[in-house]
């Protein structure tokens, strides 16, 4: 057996959601793999399932000074629990790994593994780890309780536009680049290990795979094995780059490659490289074709995270965090945009909006009353109005005449602002 079912496939196979191709690679796998078809018979139930015979744990079974109340989520590695801690009066999410017959201390320095890289980081966009600790044979970690749901789940929702998305995946950026610049490379960054808070603030989890900086050379990857096991190689191997997935360092360039892969599929509801390649050879080979399809939304949204998805580390970004400023740069042009283009559409409130991004603070009271033109002039003169026009074309707004639109609002706004200074001096002199 070449490896276990990862735990975003044993979800998507009791919801319905896998399709055809790489549901009967998972059914040829569970036909042979007993501890699997617990782990799928568990999470149907709505229950944690534990694998070669161990114990689920229920409501009120104690774990160190934690109460379970229920289970989150389970899969094939280990199951997290919603619990109570009964000293501090708080709710947390409690994960354990399960009993699959591995060395207990190997199991324990993985788990211990998880805790001390997500401990080295203080950042919104991580979930916060409490406490970890060992209650009887068992490690579990005590972390922050997130109420939301995966970004999958999330980015599913009927209705769901382009740009709450990459407002998401920007926030997972940074929280990526801050495990980053802790020295910590995650290896597992897929839609099913980032929680979206109902606060719209997005967290990363799971950092069971992290190492401290880059890691040795994984396993290299037999070509014929489908993309939706794991075992063979440290990771989910429909997330992993190039170069992980033939045997080498997971660094923060694949990081990165695991990022884009989750940004696009939740952008365009599938795997850029997914469609056809069901293997991991099938899947180097759309990589290295660059066969990933356009992304919905506007060109440079396509372009940032195809730039991440590049076959070769050194052609993607330097660092997630210069995709995220990337990201941020962008989304930031385009709400300027769109707030003049509701000047363009006669809004007055909107051009102002607009105009206070290029314009200083209203000039003192003038020695006469018929000088505001001459002052708006020298914030709105012709090199003004070229930045603006480069600018509105640099956001890539859809559709021809958005630059002209644009100044000529602002033209009519600098005649109104004119001629409200003009008669408020009259006004105050009379």
């Amino acid at each position: 057996m070449t490896g276990c079912l990862d735990d975003d496939v044993v979800w998507r196979l009791v919801r319905g959601e896998l399709a055809a191709p790489a549901r009967g690679d998972v059914e040829a796998h569970l036909d042979t793999c007993d501890d699997c078809r617990a782990v799928v018979a568990g999470v149907a139930r709505g229950t944690e399932p534990t694998a070669s015979g161990g114990r689920t744990l229920g409501p009120g079974d104690v774990v160190g000074r934690y109460v379970v109340d229920g289970v989150v989520g389970a899969g094939a590695m280990g199951a997290v629990y919603a619990a109570h801690d009964r000293e501090l009066d708080r709710r947390v999410a409690l994960k354990l790994l399960h009993d699959d017959g591995e060395d207990p201390a190997a199991a324990r320095d993985r788990l211990w593994r998880e805790a001390q890289a997500m401990a080295r980081l203080a950042h919104p966009g991580v979930v916060t780890v409490y406490e970890v600790g060992v209650a009887g044979e068992r490690v579990f970690v005590a972390m922050e309780l997130v109420a939301g749901e995966t970004l999958r789940a999330w980015a599913a929702r009927p209705g769901r536009r382009w740009p709450e998305v990459v407002e998401v995946i920007a926030q997972v950026a940074r929280g990526l680049a801050a495990a980053h610049a802790a020295g910590v490379i995650h290896r597992d960054v897929k839609p099913d290990n980032v929680i979206v808070g109902d606060d719209g603030r997005a967290r990363i989890g799971d950092f069971g795979l992290a190492r401290a900086g880059a890691t040795g050379a994984a396993a290299p990857g037999d070509a014929a094995v489908s993309v939706t096991r794991t075992g063979a190689i440290a990771g989910t191997p429909a997330y992993l780059a190039p170069e992980v997935l033939r045997g080498g360092a997971a660094d923060a360039h694949a990081d990165q490659f695991a990022l884009c892969v989750t940004a696009y599929e939740a952008l365009a509801g599938a795997r850029p490289f997914g469609a056809a390649a069901h293997t991991i050879g099938a899947l180097l080979a759309a990589i290295d074709a660059g066969a990933a399809a356009r992304l919905p939304g506007p060109r440079w949204l396509d372009a940032i995270v195809r730039r991440g998805l590049a076959a070769r580390p050194e052609a993607r970004w330097p660092s997630v965090a210069t995709l995220a400023d990337a990201l941020d740069a962008r989304r930031r042009g385009r709400r300027w945009a769109w707030a003049a283009g509701g000047a363009a559409a006669a809004s007055a409130v909107t051009a102002a909006a607009v105009w206070s991004m290029v314009a200083p603070s209203p000039p003192t009271a003038p020695a006469a009353c018929d000088t505001g033109a001459a002052e708006i002039a020298v914030a709105w003169d012709d090199a003004a109005r070229a930045r603006v026009r480069r600018a509105v074309v640099a956001a890539a707004v859809e559709g021809e005449g958005w630059d002209a639109r644009v100044v000529a609002a602002l033209d009519a706004w600098a005649a109104r602002w004119a001629a409200a200074a003009d008669a408020t001096c009259a006004a105050a002199r009379a």
